[in-house]
């Protein structure tokens, strides 16, 4: 009874649930580069050989900026934090599909990576502060808010990132205006809660 009272409290939660699908859509854009990252270091680059070195430079960009993040919340706020990261994505993201399409559709491996890093960067400041953000106002059933956020964010990022992934086609489009599409999805599904996490912030500060 507990466990169905508070699942049924956080998914009503209008600030709780916008962020949990706005997490589901990030999370979704990093499956979708996941279930394809093999593909496009073989098929485009030609660089099989060195996927694993490749991938774990682009991952530690992940890991640098979720430490990193510690030390920007403090300074600029989680909600401000967030929103800039999600725009950051999606600038990212249309200009490498610009470049993509004024190059013929083809870009050498540095700019693949240098691109790719810094939307990975925004995507480690996301992943924290998505689910703080939504766990926010919950703290009273910081237990059973946790596990339903993470459940659903996890089942909205799978759904998203498996058909994504689906449609690769031997480019680079799919992948980044994947990215760019999760990211504009996540600040528009925000954007109507960012006031009120605002004013919360505000008033826990005061």
């Amino acid at each position: 009874k507990n466990i169905w009272k508070g699942s049924k409290e956080t998914l009503s939660n209008p600030i709780a649930r916008a962020y949990t699908f706005a997490a589901g859509l990030i999370f979704g854009a990093f499956v979708c580069y996941l279930s394809t990252a093999q593909l496009l270091f073989k098929d485009i680059f030609q660089v099989e050989a060195l996927f694993p070195l490749f991938f774990a430079i682009l991952a530690l960009f992940v890991g640098v900026a979720s430490l990193v993040n510690g030390r920007l919340v403090m300074k600029f706020g989680m909600e401000q934090l967030a929103t800039r990261a999600m725009q950051g994505m999606v600038t990212l993201s249309s200009g490498f599909v610009a470049l993509l399409w004024l190059s013929g559709g083809e870009v050498p491996l540095w700019l693949f990576m240098v691109f790719t890093a810094l939307i990975f960067a925004c995507i480690g400041l996301l992943f924290g502060n998505m689910n703080a953000l939504a766990m926010q106002p919950l703290g009273h059933i910081a237990g059973i808010a946790s596990s339903v956020i993470g459940a659903v964010s996890t089942f909205v990022s799978m759904i998203f990132g498996g058909l994504i992934g689906q449609a690769y086609n031997g480019t680079l489009y799919p992948l980044f205006i994947a990215f760019a599409l999760l990211a504009l999805g996540a600040l528009l599904i925000t954007a109507p809660v960012r006031s009120a996490v605002s004013l919360e912030q505000a008033n826990e500060t005061k």
